[in-house]
Order: structure tokens, then sequence, then C-alpha cells
């Protein structure tokens, strides 16, 4: 993994933040942004699709 100066990881964080907050302010509703806010342990159901549940797993 390459190393970065430590400046240039606080530019990174500040530009990654900044774009999140415009991203925020300018979109239309976004579905998974107002459940983040009602819920922060949500997780999309895209984001883990290749993990299968214990009961389809198992077969029941």
């Amino acid at each position: 993994m390459l190393a970065y100066p430590y400046k240039s990881q606080v530019q990174n964080v500040v530009a990654s933040m900044t774009l999140h907050n415009y991203i925020r302010r300018k979109s239309q509703e976004d579905v998974a942004f107002t459940e983040y806010d009602r819920n922060p342990n949500f997780i999309p159901d895209d984001f883990l699709a290749d993990v299968i549940s214990r009961s389809q797993s198992q077969g029941n």
C-alpha cells in the first residue's frame, strides 16, 4: 500500500466530505440517505448481494 504524506491525507478527507455534502444538498430525494438518517446501522440490500442469509443457505 502506498504511503501518502499527512497533508495529502487531510486534503483527501476534506475533498471527499465536501463532495459528500454537495451531493446531499443538490441531489433529489435519496432513499439510502433517508434510511441512513433514520437508522445508522442500515445496510442496503445490494451492498451484501453475495451474502446468503442463514435460512436460505440451509434450504428452509
